[in-house]
């Protein structure tokens, strides 16, 4: 289980740091969905992808990595110990800000190279959940990695392959977001199988994202950003977010069928996945759940012992 959450810019906006104070909140409500470690990668409109760069490598070395606009900075720990003043400038002129706090669910809590923003190619992503990496690992042709982490694999596939079929092909639970440095004009925001996300759009038409709906309701009422109510994305939803001069948009919204494993949809697995929901969110998401259950696992009752 982790936190995500992030920006995409209008660049009409006449009050950009209102929408950076919201974004700094937003981190810290994200804490609630993990402490191991916190991330954020800045993303300016004009950027490309590195050549002959070995993103794992060198983000398993520091902890602040610069390419042709983008900028990723992560830590092992919670996101107030990661924000620092100095970000600041990076994050008032970013278009697309991408922010991650971890839950360690695979790999190690203390190792750099597992916390997100991760990089493969020329994608920069963060997930929530937990979703079988070596499947989707024999089924892409993926080489074996050093990394620890299922996430890796979701990114790579991302890099090589059709994203909407990487989408169809996830086993496990999964929200994701990510952006592609050779498109750096559009955000792409998907949610497979049970772990949540929200939208929502302020009055001056930047769009937020979070993995929990509340955090966006009080961002509403504890910053000067006039906040819409959110939206939780249905399970089986991929938004792609184009920014263009003078406005944020969805360019497109696609549907389709997530897969579930039989150990995702336990009583235990439901507490973390909505974990610091409202009961009333919680019921209105869990209404709308539409995945299968692997065919190599039995199908279980979702809520059979939930509270």
């Amino acid at each position: 289980m982790c936190g995500l959450f992030g920006l995409v810019r209008n660049s009409a906006a006449t009050h950009p740091q209102r929408a950076s104070t919201a974004l700094t909140l937003l981190g810290r409500l994200a804490q609630e969905r993990g402490l191991d470690a916190s991330g954020l990668a800045f993303l300016r409109t004009q950027t490309s992808a590195p050549d002959a760069f070995d993103g794992e490598q060198c983000l398993a070395a520091k902890s602040d990595i610069t390419l042709d606009g983008c900028r990723i900075v992560k830590r092992v720990g919670s996101f107030r110990r990661l924000w620092r003043p100095t970000l600041s400038h990076d994050l008032d002129r970013a278009a697309i800000v991408i922010g991650h706090t971890r839950w360690a669910t695979q790999g190690s809590a203390t190792r750099l190279s597992n916390a997100a923003p991760l990089l493969a190619g020329s994608i920069v992503g963060t997930h929530n959940g937990d979703i079988d990496a070596f499947d989707l690992r024999m089924r892409y042709g993926l080489p074996r990695s050093a990394d620890q982490t299922d996430s890796q694999a979701i990114f790579e596939a991302l890099a090589e392959a059709d994203p909407l079929e990487v989408l169809r092909d996830l086993r496990g639970r999964a929200a994701l977001a990510w952006a592609d440095l050779d498109h750096p004009r559009h955000l792409y925001l998907a949610r497979a199988a049970l772990s949540p996300l929200a939208v929502a759009t302020d009055d001056e038409g930047n769009l937020f994202w979070a993995s929990n709906p509340g955090w966006l309701r009080t961002v509403a009422k504890q910053t000067f950003v006039r906040m819409n109510a959110p939206v939780m994305l249905p399970e089986g939803t991929w938004l792609v977010i184009r920014r263009a001069k003078t406005a944020v948009t969805i360019s497109s919204c696609t549907s389709f069928i997530p897969t579930a494993r039989a150990r995702d949809v336990t009583a235990r697995v439901a507490t973390w996945v909505w974990r610091g929901f409202t009961t009333r969110d919680r019921l209105t998401d869990q209404a709308q759940i539409r995945h299968t259950i692997a065919d190599d696992d039995p199908p279980r009752w979702l809520f059979s012992h939930a509270s």
